[in-house]
């Protein structure tokens, strides 16, 4: 909470520097004249402190007032911002010809605060408006590319599972020679779904009758799986569980996808989809569930 408080602080000063630095230049082809110091102030308990210059000055035969206001990091940054301009003193000022009651004092104003300062401002700032961005991206995307509800269908196959898939699933059978556990390989059965951005699928595999698959099938598996491909990278995998089902889910690159794996017995279920919608994919992995007794 203190960093937030400090950052907040910050962020006056900076933007206080910008626009000292941008009247500054834009001052350069002002008129000079010599105004005379009515008052110095410094205020602020904490960070910015305040320095203040009041003074007034003489073009034609009218007479004007004008201030120099400067937010400094340091309290002694804004005593000796001032401390040369005590009430009664000269300093030279810069005024618009065109409107001779705006004013500037140009004092020397060094860079070494929003060095600091600056950068954390500004990349608090961009973070802010990334996470924003982020969020409308997502909502944009939920909005524009969610499957719609009527496109999605349950399919219920009697002692395997029931799923929730957008489109009738074509079906498939065959053999993973790579996917053995302790040298047994399984028969696969899979339900697949290809949509022009996205495919989702469920797989059983359905390894020899006598096959140990409650210790570490399900990992010889999936590092089979994850084998399949030299350039996937693996940057999520974490337990899971379902209706007494131990299993395991995780994401990965190349392309970028999500996969459930849930061990039944002698069988092992995945679940996979390289679908993009939060909502669609939560939609898919939700809707699954065991459509036999897991003690038959």
């Amino acid at each position: 909470m203190w960093d937030l408080v400090v950052l907040i602080r910050l962020i006056p000063y900076v933007f206080g520097f910008l626009g000292e630095q941008w009247i500054r230049l834009y001052s350069r082809k002002w008129a000079t004249v010599q105004a005379t110091v009515t008052a110095d102030t410094e205020e602020g308990q904490s960070l910015p402190y305040i320095a203040i210059l009041q003074y007034q000055y003489t073009v034609g035969a009218n007479v004007f007032d004008g201030s120099f206001l400067r937010r400094c990091l340091r309290k002694s940054s804004a005593e000796e911002a001032i401390a040369q301009y005590p009430p009664g003193s000269p300093i030279s000022i810069r005024y618009n010809p065109h409107k001779p009651e705006r004013s500037y004092a140009p004092l020397p104003l060094g860079w070494g605060g929003f060095l600091y300062a600056g950068p954390l401002v500004f990349g608090s700032l961009a973070l802010i408006l990334f996470i924003v961005w982020a969020g409308f991206e997502n909502r944009y995307i939920e909005t524009h590319y969610a499957i719609p509800e009527s496109e999605w269908h349950a399919i219920e196959i009697p002692r395997l599972f029931s799923v929730t898939m957008p489109d009738t699933p074509t079906r498939s059978f065959g053999y993973h020679a790579e996917w053995q556990v302790d040298g047994k390989k399984p028969q696969t059965i899979q339900w697949t779904v290809i949509r022009t951005n996205s495919y989702f699928y469920v797989e059983i595999l359905r390894f020899p009758l006598g096959t140990d698959l409650s210790h570490d099938g399900l990992d010889q598996v999936l590092a089979a799986l994850k084998a399949e491909n030299s350039e996937r990278y693996v940057y999520r995998d974490k337990s899971i569980s379902l209706e007494g089902r131990s299993g395991r889910e995780f994401q990965y690159t190349r392309p970028y996808n999500t996969m459930r794996a849930y061990v039944d017995g002698r069988d092992i279920y995945i679940l996979g989809t390289d679908g993009y919608v939060d909502t669609d994919m939560k939609k898919f992995f939700d809707s699954f569930h065991f459509t036999s007794d897991m003690h038959e």
